[in-house]
């Protein structure tokens, strides 16, 4: 019995390495690649191991030195459960070293600070909530503003339009 399990799990291991999800021009060599389940697995662990590098401070910089077309790479994290964990475990190392260093005023505090959110999922939904806030601020505004106007209009004209209108009748 447990020859078996061990025969079809080396058995699906073996069919998941060799499945190909997609097919990408590498963009350093031109040279037409397969994305099979190997390919993503050394791909997720090049991108852990990359992401704890000092060097390390854009994702764009893996997809350059891999030679992974953006939106490849981006449809990738989308549809691979792995490469998705692996994508955001980089982004929360980039994130840390960026933010860390504008503590230690290695970096601009204000670069940092706008774009942290595209590093950081708590800092992302913070940022979604301020901006919902605002838009919904903006629309308040707009719509008091709106109400103003109209009362205003009809506070200057809107007895000639009724005096107008009775004459019509």
């Amino acid at each position: 019995m447990a020859q078996t399990i061990k025969s079809s799990t080396t058995k699906a291991a073996k069919e998941k390495a060799d499945k190909v999800y997609a097919t990408f021009k590498n963009l350093c060599s031109w040279r037409e690649n397969e994305m099979s389940g190997a390919f993503l697995e050394k791909m997720c662990q090049d991108l852990i191991a990359w992401a704890d590098l000092p060097s390390s401070l854009k994702i764009t910089q893996f997809m350059r030195e891999y030679g992974i077309p953006e939106k490849t790479f981006y449809r990738t994290v989308h549809s691979n459960a792995d490469f998705k964990e692996a994508y955001w475990y980089a982004l929360t190392a980039i994130g840390d070293k960026r933010e860390i260093g504008a503590l230690k005023r290695e970096y601009d505090a204000g670069t940092v600070d706008k774009t942290i959110s595209h590093y950081c999922s708590v800092n992302a939904a913070a940022e979604e909530r301020r901006a919902k806030l605002k838009r919904e601020e903006q629309g308040s505004s707009i719509e008091d503003l709106t109400n103003c106007v109209q009362a205003l209009v009809q506070q200057k004209w809107g007895d000639k339009n009724e005096k107008e209108n009775e004459e019509k009748i």
